[in-house]
Parts: C-alpha cells; structure tokens; sequence
C-alpha cells in the first residue's frame, strides 16, 4: 500500500477516535492527495484528459531505437561516401581540355600585289 494511502487510514482513525475535527481531517486529506497525485504521475503518460504541454528543454530525451539508429547509420555513410567521391573523384593534375572547333577563313592569308 501506498505511504500516502496508510497516512489518510491513519487521519481517518483520527477523526473516528475525535482526536481532530473534520475540518482538520479535510485539510490534511487535500494536502494528502495533492501531494501524493503529483509524486505518483511523475514518469507516467497523460490520461486522455490531462492538459498536455510541451516538454521541458532539461527532461531526458530517449534514445533513437535500434531501426532508426541503422537508418542514421546508413545515411551518414552514405554522406561520407557521397564527400569522398567528390573530392577525391576527379584528382587528375592537368586541367580538363575543353572541346576547341577551328573555323577556316573564306579568304586566302596570301596576299597580292
């Protein structure tokens, strides 16, 4: 049983027995529960009508499950491939030569006089 559960027990004898009155009894009955309902839903999913907020930039974030970890795996080699290839793919020392087309003049270069 919970520890917050034996302490509410124990209140309740209290106001049976007439050692505290009711007053007394609903007060420490609501600090009870507050305080037990907020230590008690640490770590446990929302219920469907729980407010639902964002989480918080400190909590702890959960590792990538083993799928997607081989997925990130994967496109980071094929990214380190895809650089390598870039880089290293074309090493040649001599520039490429580009494609040059001669035209022939109409005119003859002999000149006469």
């Amino acid at each position: 049983m919970a520890d917050w559960m034996e302490e509410l027990e124990r209140l309740a004898e209290l106001r049976d027995k007439d050692l505290i009155t009711d007053e007394e009894f609903e007060i420490k009955r609501q600090e009870i529960i507050s305080s037990s309902s907020t230590e008690e839903h640490i770590g446990r999913p929302p219920g469907p009508n729980a407010e639902r907020r964002p989480p918080s930039p400190n909590a702890e974030r959960r590792p990538p499950s083993p799928k997607a970890r081989k997925w990130i795996i994967i496109g980071i080699i094929i990214l380190v491939m895809a650089g390598i290839g870039y880089f290293i793919g074309d090493s040649s020392s001599e520039p490429a030569k580009v494609p040059t087309r001669t035209v022939s003049s109409p005119m003859p270069d002999v000149i006469c006089m």
